[in-house]
């Protein structure tokens, strides 16, 4: 993100295989690891999705 739109970003340490981000304190994108994630999917975000997310908010 850094790269693309030029934003710093701050990383905070969370849960074991927590993955969140965050835009003005709103959830953006999430690697979902809960329960019914690992039987229906789940997983990474999609890099570029983040990025336009977040684009839209600027």
């Amino acid at each position: 993100m850094k790269d693309e739109l030029d934003l710093a970003v701050e990383f905070e340490r969370g849960r074991a295989g927590q993955f969140d981000v965050l835009a003005d304190g709103e959830l953006v994108a999430s690697k979902d690891e809960g329960f019914l994630a690992k039987f229906f999917g789940g997983g990474w975000p999609d890099e570029d999705e983040i990025v336009t997310a977040i684009a839209k908010r600027l």
